[in-house]
């Protein structure tokens, strides 16, 4: 009996030490997820701070290497994008586990049919983008682009598009696209939905725990911090 006690005692105890690891590493995962993005955030900075030079195919479809990537175009030569360095946020539908690091090349100053993607950051599992501020004001929209242009990195944000009916809030045009709407959507003339907003508060969330970490970016300073 004595032994039976004590065995069920240690399974307990070994129980809570596990579920404790198990908790501890889900918060781990959450801290590093949101450092990375901050990382991320300065790391577009210093593109546009340093004049970071991109090969864009003749035809605008995509940053290039070589000819080869861009057929039956042509892969041209060396530029800073004109509009600068972005990052694209989406945070609806529910739970969005992905980000985008995009250039700019025709001035648009957001990833608009003319945005290029240079990647797409996953987030580690049950990590998610929980909600996107203005301000700490929920924005309201389904995505926010923060983007940096060259050479001095001021940043520039902007919300979701109006101006396309029939297509999903992650895209816009502007006058460099010349009116044309992606994916057959019909083109209405309206403003895009920007703000002078002087902060972009990013939340991340853990699924899993249900805990969250924020990235601030302050538009006025650059700064990026983690809280």
């Amino acid at each position: 009996m004595e032994l039976s006690v004590a065995i069920a005692i240690f399974m307990i105890l070994a129980g809570l030490v596990i579920v404790n690891l198990r908790y501890g590493n889900q918060v781990t995962k959450l801290k590093n997820a949101a450092t990375e993005l901050a990382q991320n955030i300065r790391l577009i900075q210093s593109y546009a701070s340093s004049g970071k030079t991109f090969k864009i195919c003749s035809d605008n479809s995509n940053p290039c290497e070589r000819d080869s990537d861009c057929e039956p175009a042509t892969c041209g030569e060396e530029a800073v994008p004109k509009g600068g360095f972005g990052l694209k946020f989406i945070d609806e539908p529910a739970e969005v586990n992905h980000y985008t690091l995009f250039i700019d090349p025709k001035g648009c100053k957001r990833f608009s049919m003319t945005g290029l993607t240079v990647s797409t950051i996953n987030l580690p599992q049950d990590i998610v983008i929980s909600e996107l501020y203005l301000d700490d004001q929920i924005t309201g929209f389904t995505a926010v682009d923060l983007l940096f242009q060259a050479p001095t990195a001021k940043a520039f944000l902007n919300a979701k598009c109006t101006n396309c009916i029939g297509v999903a809030a992650e895209y816009c045009v502007c006058d460099a696209d010349d009116g044309l709407c992606p994916g057959g959507g019909v083109f209405i003339n309206q403003e895009i939905n920007s703000t002078e907003a002087k902060e972009l508060k990013i939340t991340l969330k853990n699924s899993a725990i249900n805990k969250m970490r924020n990235i601030i970016v302050n538009r006025v300073s650059g700064k990026v911090s983690v809280e």
